[in-house]
């Protein structure tokens, strides 16, 4: 149930009609078909990242405690390796059982699940902590949010992730132009969406930002694309059209033309929400 990283965030809005949620569930349910590629081309995150949303106040971090941690909405398990790699024990759920066989592929010893925000296959006060990275938008927080406290442990936390593109930067936003006018339809501030689940699980949110790098060839930047909700969906001419468009961008741009590689610069806006006991 993972997305796009793009430089907004597609948020299903409150008073959309059931046409609308249909459109939504079948983009979010869309990612099976690239697998392989969201496996590949898709950005990571930062060990820092993932010590933020679940360790404890940021000016007094957590000495690197084990815990036992919910990857939701996991896809083909870019968060789920961080968390092993920084010692936790990962539960991954997804609702893509071609993106959790991505997942198992490169981490066979991790527990999976089919399932969804709305249904988590967990019992109670299982898990330490939640983490959905580049997936909460997705989510139909009325039935989400009292799922995800359910499986949560007193005390627990909940992190929420997303990689944006970081427009700032002048290649990035003429490409982030490209795409505008598929997704942009269905965007918002993500950080609606942190504090909505913050206010009706009535927690504290914390918020921090990030800088990731990926250093993909131009190819694998035209190809990620594909991986797009709303690319995805499109029909095959306006899906060329659209990719040749950005093969055209970064063979002309000055700041990526001739090169064989670019550093494709993502903003990542990390929150972590904990029940204030103070």
């Amino acid at each position: 149930m993972t997305d796009d990283g793009g430089h907004e965030i597609e948020q299903r809005r409150a008073g959309h009609d059931d046409t609308d949620r249909a459109g939504w569930l079948q983009r979010g349910r869309s990612f099976g078909s690239v697998a392989d590629a969201y496996a590949r081309l898709r950005p990571g995150y930062s060990r820092q990242v993932v010590e933020f949303v679940v360790g404890g106040e940021p000016e007094a971090p957590r000495q690197h405690a084990s815990h036992r941690i919910l990857d939701l909405g996991a896809g083909t398990g870019k968060l789920t390796e961080v968390l092993l790699a920084a010692g936790h024990d990962a539960i991954a759920v997804d609702p893509a059982v071609e993106m959790l066989s991505e997942l198992r592929a490169s981490h066979p010893d991790v527990l999976t699940a089919v399932g969804t925000a709305e249904s988590i296959p967990l019992p109670d006060d299982d898990v330490d902590a939640v983490v959905v990275g580049q997936a909460a938008h997705w989510f139909d927080l009325t039935v989400a949010v009292p799922e995800i406290a359910r499986v949560l442990r007193p005390g627990g936390v909940l992190g929420l992730i997303w990689n944006l593109r970081d427009e700032r930067v002048q290649w990035v936003a003429e490409l982030g132009e490209l795409l505008a006018g598929e997704g942009s339809h269905l965007s918002c501030d993500l950080g609606t969406v942190a504090r909505d689940i913050a206010e009706r699980l009535g927690w504290r949110l914390l918020h921090e930002e990030f800088a990731y790098t990926h250093v993909l060839t131009p190819g694998e930047v035209v190809a990620g694309l594909a991986t797009r909700s709303y690319v995805v969906l499109l029909d095959v001419a306006d899906r060329e059209r659209l990719l040749q468009s950005a093969r055209h961008l970064l063979g002309s741009h000055s700041d990526t033309t001739g090169r064989a590689q670019i550093e494709f610069p993502y903003r990542t806006f990390a929150y972590r929400l904990q029940a204030d006991f103070s």
